[in-house]
């Protein structure tokens, strides 16, 4: 009969700690370095890389050989791990930290959520908390958009704000010219020719 007795064994022996990966190790070569932060990140600050637990994955492993029946059960017990709970998935908030002005805004949005959770349920409470700030951010944001190109474009008097021109229409030889708009010519004058100072304002050259 073989002996079940485990050995005893001596004091355990303290690993040594995980290199930095701020920097290279003295001697260590660009790839080498760069493949120790790329390990680094897979095993998330791990000494060893994350692995599944998962008993047979593969279909090939079930049918290749009979399984045991205690193979059967811890096949039978993960998929049956695989199902949440009804308190799944929990919401954390320590796990999404947000800065003191975006929980500012949150919170007459969450309050609203709670009034109608209890009105229409929490799924569509949870959706309409969700997609309701977005639509009214970017409708607001257009809305300021519009305000800043349509009311406060930008001229020939000032450098802020835009100005929307589009381009002109190709005059070739032999068009007709009576097709082409009498102001053809003024291309993006950003407003000059609607000034109203400096109308009979003449140049150094026709000066002369």
């Amino acid at each position: 009969m073989a002996d079940t007795k485990v050995p005893a064994t001596g004091p355990k022996q303290k690993l040594p700690a995980i290199p930095d990966i701020e920097s290279p190790l003295p001697n260590e070569k660009v790839w080498e370095y760069r493949r120790r932060v790329l390990q680094a990140q897979i095993n998330k600050g791990s000494r060893y890389p994350p692995f599944s637990i998962e008993p047979m994955p593969w279909e090939r492993q079930r049918i290749n050989s009979p399984m045991s029946e205690e193979d059967r059960f811890l096949r039978k017990q993960w998929l049956r791990d695989q199902n949440l709970s009804p308190n799944e998935p929990r919401n954390v908030p320590e796990a999404k930290p947000m800065f003191r002005a975006r929980r500012l805004i949150r919170i007459p949005w969450d309050m609203a959520e709670v009034v109608m959770a209890k009105v229409i349920g929490q799924n569509a409470a949870g959706v309409i908390r969700l997609i309701t700030p977005k639509i009214l951010f970017a409708y607001v944001l257009g809305v300021a958009g519009f305000y800043h190109i349509y009311y406060n474009p930008r001229s020939w008097e000032s450098h802020h704000g835009f100005f929307l021109f589009g381009s002109r229409r190709s005059r070739f030889p032999g068009a007709d010219h009576s097709a082409f708009p009498p102001d053809v010519e003024t291309f993006n004058l950003q407003g000059f020719d609607y000034r109203k100072s400096h109308l009979n304002a003449r140049t150094s050259a026709q000066g002369q």
